[in-house]
């Protein structure tokens, strides 16, 4: 009688102790994956802007491309620059019609920038912009009345870097994005 009770006490206190150990895993598991604070996707420009925790601006003029997927917020890539925020909206979703918007207040571009052919400057709420294209090089399209590369525009203001980017929509209409920026209320 005695050697069962001890190996029933010995067994409930394995299995009281399995149970610890995966609790323990679970939570940390989970809390390895849980997003931390200020990071995430988001349907609203609201929402985003609280979880950046800097101003944002949207978009009034999409030029019939709907955005495609939630708002992201992430952490900026760059190298010491960890506790900024990286907003993202892309808009279209084919091969055809593409354009992205991205905002960090880093003041900076938050990634290295690759090689691309400099077209040149345009005024853009309120400040200069500087429109880049990957084209007119070796083995890439013209810039020149052409829609199928891509286009960069890039500006500062207030502390706070943006970039409109396109592929298959015309300069001038990556311009009137860039243009038609509104902060988020």
């Amino acid at each position: 009688m005695r050697w069962f009770r001890l190996m029933g006490t010995t067994a409930v206190a394995g299995i009281a102790s399995m149970a610890l150990v995966a609790t323990t895993a679970a939570s940390e598991a989970l809390a390895a994956t849980a997003p931390a604070a200020g990071v995430g996707q988001f349907t609203t420009w609201r929402a985003a802007q609280r979880a950046a925790g800097f101003g944002l601006m949207k978009p009034t003029n999409t030029y019939g491309v709907h955005r495609a997927g939630k708002i992201m917020v992430t952490r900026c890539e760059e190298h010491l620059r960890s506790r900024y925020r990286v907003t993202t909206a892309n808009y279209g979703s084919s091969a055809f019609h593409y354009m992205v918007l991205s905002q960090n207040n880093s003041g900076g571009a938050c990634q290295r920038e690759g090689t691309s052919h400099r077209i040149g400057r345009v005024r853009v709420q309120g400040v200069t912009a500087v429109l880049r294209g990957l084209c007119d090089m070796a083995h890439l399209p013209r810039c020149k009345n052409n829609r199928k590369a891509w286009f960069f525009l890039t500006w500062r203001k207030h502390g706070v870097y943006y970039m409109a980017a396109s592929y298959g929509e015309w300069q001038s209409t990556l311009i009137g994005f860039g243009r038609h920026l509104v902060p988020v209320r």
